[in-house]
């Protein structure tokens, strides 16, 4: 059973806590999300966002945690509504694009790649704000060129082997054949 108990939670009735939240290995308790709540400025109208008004850090909110740990304000927002993340290495991702606010209505869970798709969609990625960005093989600190992207993709080689080949480390072949590096083409 759920430490929480199924406890409705402020800001809105759709807000019930069905399940434990764990995050970076804390299970958060009802003091803890008493905490929560304190640093939110919510509002009934769930188009508004609710800022944080606690400790940032990159703009994003904190919350501290017991041994000195910290969690995103956005993720324990984000868990309220939606449940914990999916398996793997999930964001939680604005739709207003405000990295303070904490409205669950506001967020969603996406990969990093779903976080640049939803950039890319909205023009706020770097590229699109300043076009003197030079993309692809044109950058003189380009290693790869668009030919080896697409080969590298196809590719059966393993990453070792492929890094190998190419003259970069395993951690870019990875990035290039998930799209995180040259996702342009």
């Amino acid at each position: 059973m759920p430490l929480y108990g199924g406890i409705t939670l402020p800001g809105h009735p759709d807000l019930k806590l069905t399940q434990d939240i764990v995050l970076r290995g804390y299970r958060l308790t009802t003091k803890d999300l008493t905490r929560f709540f304190k640093h939110v400025k919510w509002s009934p109208d769930t188009k508004k966002c609710w800022m944080w008004v606690g400790g940032t850090t990159g703009g994003y909110g904190i919350l501290m945690m017991p041994g000195n740990r910290t969690v995103r304000a956005n993720r324990i927002a984000c868990w309220l509504l939606h449940g914990p993340p999916p398996e793997g290495e999930f964001h939680a991702c604005h739709s207003c694009d405000i990295p303070s606010c904490c409205n669950p209505f506001h967020l969603f869970w996406g990969s990093r790649s779903d976080n640049h798709k939803d950039c890319g969609r909205k023009g706020r990625c770097a590229t699109q704000r300043y076009p003197e960005i030079v993309l692809g093989s044109r950058n003189p600190a380009a290693i790869l060129t668009e030919k080896d992207v697409l080969e590298i993709r196809k590719s059966s080689m393993s990453r070792q082997e492929a890094a190998d080949y190419y003259g970069v480390s395993t951690r870019t072949i990875k990035a290039v054949r998930c799209r995180e590096k040259w996702g342009h083409i």
